[in-house]
């Protein structure tokens, strides 16, 4: 649910694209009490009802004539009407010694929100203080955050790693030097999606 959703109080729009009418007729009936719904039929129907409507939510059949849903969901990240660059999802999450699930959170009023502008953000100590609304932070108990943008290799920002500790960074240098390597390995992947983010708590 987009915050705007939340703070007017109205239902959230969910976008169904599905060629199949008996589907649709299902999703419909399932979502309709508690969801404004929009539908469509075909890929080239859902680019363009997404691109109208601003959905909350994507229902995207896979298996569609004309352009399947893995194309249509390429060319909805691709298109600044339809993407959501203020959310990202955790690929890779590492903390004190086990492999967390990964999720998906807001980036905004985060120290991530401002790595994905595109530049290496470093608070040696106190970042819940100077981010008090980020709940991960809050979750983890993190105190310093070091975070660097990963690019592809045509240039485009397609997420971001970053270093997490309980503790104060007592080398600042040495803890974004280590980013730096793992950049030049992230960099020649190109098939990531957009805000994609890798953690390393220690």
């Amino acid at each position: 649910m987009t915050a705007a959703t939340a703070s007017i109080g109205r239902r959230p729009t969910v976008l169904i694209v599905d060629d199949v009418p008996n589907n649709l007729g299902v999703r419909v009936e399932c979502l309709e009490s508690a969801y404004r719904l929009v539908v469509a039929q075909d890929g080239h129907e859902g680019l363009a009802r997404a691109a109208l409507v601003k959905p909350d939510l994507i229902l995207l059949d896979v298996m569609m004539p004309g352009m399947d849903g893995f194309e249509a969901c390429r060319r909805l990240e691709q298109n600044p009407d339809t993407a959501n660059p203020g959310y990202a999802e955790t690929v890779a999450v590492y903390a004190k010694g086990d492999v967390i699930p990964n999720s998906r959170y807001a980036l905004k009023d985060t120290p991530c929100e401002q790595v994905i502008a595109g530049k290496l953000c470093c608070y040696p100590s106190d970042v819940r203080r100077q981010f008090p609304k980020a709940a991960l932070l809050e979750d983890l108990q993190v105190d310093s955050y070091a975070g660097l943008p990963l690019w592809d290799s045509t240039g485009a920002l397609i997420g971001l790693i970053a270093v997490l500790d309980g503790k104060p960074f007592v080398d600042t240098a040495a803890v974004t030097s280590t980013l730096q390597p793992s950049w030049s390995r992230w960099r020649c992947m190109s098939n990531r999606r957009k805000s994609a983010a890798i953690a390393v708590f220690c």
